[in-house]
């Protein structure tokens, strides 16, 4: 409510910003509503505003909802993300995590939106870009065995998007190559590239390849000139190796192949 007085008084108060806001690509959400959602998913889209963040909700059975959230929130975040910063730490601590997850859970509302949508598409902003949502918790009932955890991946599907619009433009686009999968799956079997193996991502890539129109790339095909002959032709790249954002100083973000 309070984002949409203030959008009103500086669209009263400005012609300039009036006229950002209603050039061409911008987007309602009455179209966003219309064009990419249905009465079984939901659409939150967060942004960050100065030291504050907000959130819209989006379903086709109930009006827009707007969020403003507390600044406990950023330390919330931080608090899951720590357990995420070692390949061992939810396992030594299984009911901290747990713990932090469930109050990131109930910090972001999550535990107030419809429990009837089997999807949500979530559009993160800032530090939440980083968080794995599916990961949250969503009850108190703790355990250390963390595959009886309940985990908000079990209650919906989540689909991510960088934006609504970016989304609505996607979906409006010519699917000519749309229909075409392409998986690359190194698996590093005997730890090619001096790379730990990913014993299930094999498994990964043939449950997808069982779709139509797929072509697969497994162990020594997973090779960087197959990559780069393939991604002009494919409509869905689904890749699973390793990936590493922080390489060192002058060294780019990569994502590994078996060669």
């Amino acid at each position: 409510r309070d984002l949409l007085f203030a959008n009103t008084a500086l669209g009263r108060q400005s012609i300039a910003y009036k006229t950002v806001m209603e050039k061409e690509d911008s987007i309602s959400a009455a179209s966003v509503s219309e064009d990419m959602l249905n009465e079984h998913t939901g659409l939150i889209e967060f942004f960050n505003a100065d030291s504050v963040t907000y959130a819209f909700v989006l379903n086709k059975k109930q009006p827009i909802q707007f969020i403003r959230y507390h600044a406990n929130l950023s330390l919330a975040i931080d608090s899951m993300l720590y357990f995420f910063r070692s390949a061992s730490a939810i396992g030594n601590q299984p009911l901290a995590y747990q713990e932090a997850a469930y109050d990131l859970y109930q910090i972001l509302q999550f535990d107030q939106l419809d429990k009837g949508w089997p999807n949500l598409i979530i559009i993160p902003d800032g530090k939440l870009s980083f968080l794995p949502f599916d990961a949250l918790i969503t009850n108190t009932a703790f355990t250390v065995n963390l595959q009886q955890a309940k985990y908000f991946i079990n209650q919906c599907n989540t689909l991510y998007g960088y934006s609504a619009a970016i989304l609505l433009k996607q979906l409006h686009n010519d699917q000519s190559a749309g229909n075409s999968t392409t998986v690359f799956a190194p698996v590093f079997s005997n730890g090619e590239n001096h790379q730990q193996p990913l014993q299930y991502s094999l498994q990964e890539a043939e449950t997808i390849a069982a779709n139509k129109n797929t072509t697969s790339f497994v162990k020594e095909k997973a090779t960087l000139a197959s990559f780069r002959q393939q991604f002009t032709h494919s409509g869905i790249m689904h890749i699973a190796t390793h990936a590493y954002a922080d390489t060192g100083a002058n060294s780019n973000p990569k994502i590994e192949f078996i060669d």
